[in-house]
């Protein structure tokens, strides 16, 4: 607040140069020739007249002194008036308000009046009040009478106000301490009313006021009187609403009339720089929120302040309660040109952490009457304060977030374009932390979300749930959180940055089952049922972190084989039917309608796989895979290789396994996605011959022999491991040991049928042997006829599969059970 500039206007305090006005303006007594008054004679008295002369001229400009004093200061006002405005300096030290009355306010006011002459522009009034205020030194001052006015609202009056007598030392450097009661009244109600209005708008910057005073001054029997002395004065960059801060908050739920209604109780502390004091009575507002259009108003609640002591330069504690009933219809319909309702704006301002307003109006019908004066309710009902409320950021506000019942469908391609998103259902469960101040009942049902999913701060997805999903919520008991529980249904899941997402997918499925942080950051649309009724808050702040436990592949059971079947072939080349039953642990489910990955072995492709509306649920699940194998097509003589000794180490019991890779093309409605996903693979185990879990203990190809030792003949036990298709063995040979000394030899080009697996075993017909009679292992034979030993066999098998023919070499990893007889 600025300070007047004289005794009618404000400025700075200036230090003062004390004159020293004391000295004499006449010689002494002592000094001072006499004069009696006698008669003398002609000579005498010309004498006499000579020594007199002095004192007469001393007398006569003394008398023209005061007489030119006195007409300064009391013929000649202008002067005094000038020399008044512009070397007197106010220094206000309060104003209190003492009391207010029926028709205005008294006002206490504590000052210091300084008189300095040098701010006195013109020599001959600057002379001139000093050569009188150092002959008066000091005046008094009645009848003071002050009307200040607004030229810009057509010199409308804004307040006027009556100053008791005071004496006032008017010599120059004199301080005078004033205080006193000013018996102050408003002017024209209404002009207060848009001046008031105008500022709270903003639309006041520069407010332009003028001062009229009238007052009678008089020195002992002098007096003479002054009206009509104008002061303009400029007030610039007119002071915002002093900052202050919430200091406590409570808003809980109670019962009013039978009915259920928020009641919120605050303190707050006010910044106090003004040397102002008064007693604000208690007080009623109306508390109203901004509507859809720029000047509309919604009334929302009432409000009472408790009786405000205010003093000089000290922060102001105020404590207001208010209440809320109900929710007007006007508050929660939405705006046409913005899609948000009222409410929504100011939740969203305040939730997002920006400056939201609340309008505050006197209400003369509440509180606050008979304690305060008709004409102050009057005025403060006319009066609309917009006071800005600062957002409370909500970081961190969701503490957990979790998902169960995890479902992922993948697109199939037919969809639209714009659609083509993987789908997300599942159960989310979400723990928010809420505000300590905040005590209510509510209850969510109803839910929408707009996410951006991140990991380490990077957004790779976007969550966005448009229709409204179940939803429900409870208070946690002894805890400032609410547990809120939604069921989401085919919910887009937008990949925004696939080498991200492939981060992710590789951490959840390699990363040994350790859980991994996402973030989400977005908005949420509830639908809030509480004692105020039922109504929907839009954009509210949605960010924390979501900790999804890791799939640990290595530990999970493997897929077991049910079936297998030739369903085509070439000379190099088959197509299998395999039928997989796979257990899924987790609580993730997938459907994927379309996938095909490269099947490899050693780091060589030899072929590929189809999956063809793959549902992975909880629980046990059959697979369906059409295999194509195709070695030479793939990688050529490295292909076929790479694929007969595959197959030789599998019949022959060695624990074998297969890659799956996934490549460019392995999800056609997702090209992004599959490039995304093309370095990822992983390596299966095979089922063992007989089995069908690859943990069981494997079987032999060959189950048992029986050697015929005149005929030198030996037929051969032999297991299928293809179900339904039967393998031509075109050509055989082979090495029979025992403890790694040679038994006999079998070379063959006799072909004979293996029988399907599900036909049982097929007994070979007998096959030339051509045994090692010298040999330790042919001897040891010899020796068990009709017993039984265990050999170990060695060959190199041509067979036939369907029309594909390959060559395998076995070596059986357990000892094949020989009969032996004569």
């Amino acid at each position: 607040m600025s300070k007047p500039a004289s005794i009618l206007s404000t400025s700075r305090r200036l230090s003062y140069h004390e004159a020293n006005e004391s000295s004499p303006l006449l010689l002494n007594a002592q000094q001072t020739p006499s004069y009696d008054g006698s008669t003398e004679g002609s000579s005498s008295l010309c004498v006499a007249r000579l020594k007199r002369w002095p004192s007469i001229v001393a007398l006569t400009a003394l008398c023209g002194g005061i007489i030119g004093v006195l007409a300064c200061g009391f013929i000649v006002p202008s002067y005094a008036v000038s020399y008044a405005q512009e070397s007197a300096v106010l220094d206000l030290r309060s104003v209190a308000v003492d009391s207010f009355t029926d028709n205005g306010v008294k006002v206490r006011v504590k000052a210091d009046v300084v008189i300095d002459a040098h701010r006195v522009k013109y020599w001959t009034v600057r002379t001139a009040g000093r050569l009188g205020a150092a002959i008066i030194g000091s005046v008094n001052v009645d009848n003071l009478n002050l009307n200040v006015r607004l030229p810009e609202y057509d010199n409308a009056l804004l307040g006027t106000a009556q100053v008791p007598g005071m004496s006032i030392s008017i010599r120059n450097g004199n301080t005078n301490h004033l205080d006193f009661i000013a018996d102050t009244k408003p002017g024209d109600l209404e002009t207060i009313r848009l001046l008031a209005n105008d500022y709270m708008n903003g639309a006041v910057k520069n407010l332009k006021v003028f001062g009229e005073v009238g007052m009678t001054v008089h020195k002992g029997l002098i007096h003479f009187g002054i009206d009509n002395i104008r002061q303009d004065f400029i007030f610039k960059d007119a002071p915002a609403l002093p900052p202050y801060e919430v200091t406590r908050l409570h808003v809980g739920e109670v019962s009013l009339d039978n009915n259920k209604v928020i009641l919120a109780n605050a303190s707050a502390v006010i910044d106090n720089p003004y040397p102002f004091a008064l007693s604000v009575p208690p007080l009623g507002f109306k508390v109203s929120l901004p509507g859809c259009d720029a000047d509309s108003r919604i009334p929302l609640a009432v409000a009472a302040s408790s009786r405000i002591d205010v003093r000089p330069n000290t922060a102001i504690t105020a404590d207001v309660s208010g209440f809320l009933q109900s929710l007007p219809a006007d508050l929660t319909k939405v705006c046409p040109k913005t899609n948000l309702s009222p409410m929504d704006a100011f939740i969203g301002q305040y939730l997002h952490g920006q400056t939201a307003v609340v309008y505050i109006t006197g209400d003369q019908s509440t509180v606050g009457k008979g304690d305060a004066p008709e004409w102050l309710l009057e005025l403060l009902s006319s009066v609309t304060v917009p006071v800005p409320v600062p957002g409370h950021t909500f970081d961190n506000v969701i503490q957990s977030f979790s998902l169960s019942n995890v479902n992922i469908k993948l697109p199939t391609g037919d969809e639209d374009p714009d659609k083509i998103t993987p789908l997300l259902s599942a159960t989310v469960e979400a723990m928010i932390k809420l505000p300590k101040e905040i005590d209510l009942d509510f209850d969510i049902t109803r839910l929408k979300v707009n996410s951006d999913v991140l990991y380490e701060d990077s957004p790779f997805g976007a969550l966005i749930i448009k229709d409204w999903i179940p939803a429900s919520s409870s208070r946690v008991p002894n805890a400032e959180l609410l547990k809120v529980k939604g069921s989401v249904k085919d919910a887009p899941l937008d990949i925004t940055d696939y080498d991200v997402f492939q981060v992710v997918l590789r951490k959840l499925l390699f990363g040994g089952g350790q859980a991994i942080n996402l973030g989400i950051n977005g908005t949420a649309d509830a639908d809030i049922v509480s004692g105020l009724g039922e109504f929907i808050i839009h954009n509210i702040p949605a960010s924390g972190n979501i900790t999804l436990g890791g799939l640990p592949l290595s530990d999970m059971p493997m897929p077991t084989l049910q079936d297998i079947a030739i369903t085509e072939s070439t000379e190099t080349s088959m197509n299998l039917r395999i039928s997989l039953e796979a257990q899924n642990p987790t609580p993730w489910e997938v459907y994927v309608p379309y996938s095909n990955v490269l099947i490899g072995t050693d780091g060589v492709t030899i072929g590929n796989g189809t999956m063809k509306d793959m549902y992975i649920k909880k629980g046990s699940n059959k697979i369906i895979v059409n295999a194509a194998w195709d070695p030479s097509r793939y990688s050529g003589k490295k292909g076929v290789k790479a694929g007969e000794e595959l197959l030789g180490h599998y019949i022959s019991g060695h624990n074998t396994s297969l890659t799956l890779s996934v490549h460019p093309d392995s999800f056609p409605a997702m090209p992004e996605l599959s490039r995304a996903l093309s370095s990822l693979s992983f390596t299966t185990p095979m089922p063992h011959i007989g089995a069908k879990d690859p943990n069981e203990p494997p079987k032999s190809f060959i189950e048992s022999a029986t050697m015929y030792l005149l005929s030198s003949t030996a037929s051969f036990f032999l297991l299928n491991p293809l179900p339904h298709d039967s393998i031509l063995i075109n050509t055989l040979d082979g090495v029979a040991m025992y403890n790694g000394s040679p038994v006999g030899t079998i070379k063959s080009d006799y072909p004979f049928l293996i029988k399907a697996g599900n036909d049982g075993a097929t007994t070979s017909p007998r096959l030339p042997v051509d045994w090692d009679a010298g040999s330790a292992g042919f001897e040891f034979l010899r020796r068990t006829l009709w017993g039984e030993l265990e050999l170990h066999a060695e060959a190199q098998v041509e067979l036939k599969m369907g029309r594909m023919r390959m060559g395998v070499y076995y070596n059986g990893t357990k000892g094949v059970r020989a009969h032996v007889r004569p």
